[in-house]
């Protein structure tokens, strides 16, 4: 154990010894360190639903047959509600075996097959979220496990983003340097720590089915906010 503290000790004096004889460079530039960010609230501009359909018969072939004439009467419905057949896309398809498991403890028992398709669907106009929908739901959708909320195009939001960032950490720097009666110079350097994707926000949309049976479904739209970090370092004298 003495060996080993004595072999510690020996490394910790040559390291200080590196230190003390490394010399500082005179002309090296004093520097503040920030982090700044900007947040950017926009309107949200596309929909996204995931609609699906969950057959359960007693075979395979049956709960096939059934899940796709039941799915290709909600596609029929979302593109009379105006999605574009570019805007529909399939995420999932399953089929899987059910079975009833008795409590008294003996096998579990074959009851039959669940056939489960899911189809993304992609609205361009917010004012037809609702009817959208209420008619796949009519056409005999089962589920709907997904309704979120984007900007198509979130470039312009990201800029000004960045801009309110930069702005932040200079006040920032400014900040620090003034407190040590110093002056911000110039920029040494830039990172960037990632732009976030839109985040919803709740708000009411007016979005308004026109039916006599029944009640339209409540949307809520919500505003986003799309938001920048970035990390700068500033000479300061």
């Amino acid at each position: 154990m003495a060996r080993v503290a004595r072999a510690g000790d020996l490394a910790y004096t040559r390291a200080m010894d590196i230190i003390a004889r490394t010399p500082i460079d005179p002309y090296a530039p004093r520097t503040v360190s920030v982090t700044g960010s900007g947040t950017v609230r926009v309107a949200p501009d596309i929909a996204t639903l995931r609609l699906g359909v969950a057959i359960q018969r007693l075979s395979i072939a049956e709960a096939q047959a059934t899940a796709a004439e039941t799915m290709r009467r909600v596609i029929d419905a979302l593109a009379a509600a105006g999605i574009a057949a570019g805007d529909l896309r399939t995420t999932s398809l399953s089929v899987q075996p059910q079975y009833e498991y008795p409590r008294d403890g003996t096998p579990a028992r074959l009851t039959g097959y669940q056939v489960q398709n899911v189809v993304s669907a992609t609205v361009r106009d917010l004012g037809r979220v609702a009817e959208t929908v209420d008619a796949a739901l009519e056409a005999g959708a089962t589920t709907l496990d997904g309704l979120s909320f984007d900007v198509a195009d979130p470039s312009g939001a990201e800029r000004d983003a960045r801009a309110g960032a930069m702005a932040d950490a200079r006040a920032k720097a400014q900040e620090l340097a003034a407190a040590a009666d110093a002056v911000v110079v110039r920029v040494l350097s830039i990172a960037e720590r990632g732009a976030d994707a839109p985040v919803p926000l709740p708000r009411m949309m007016a979005a308004r089915m026109m039916a006599a049976d029944a009640a339209p479904t409540p949307i809520e739209a919500g505003t986003s906010e799309v938001e920048a970090s970035v990390s700068v370092v500033y000479e300061i004298a």
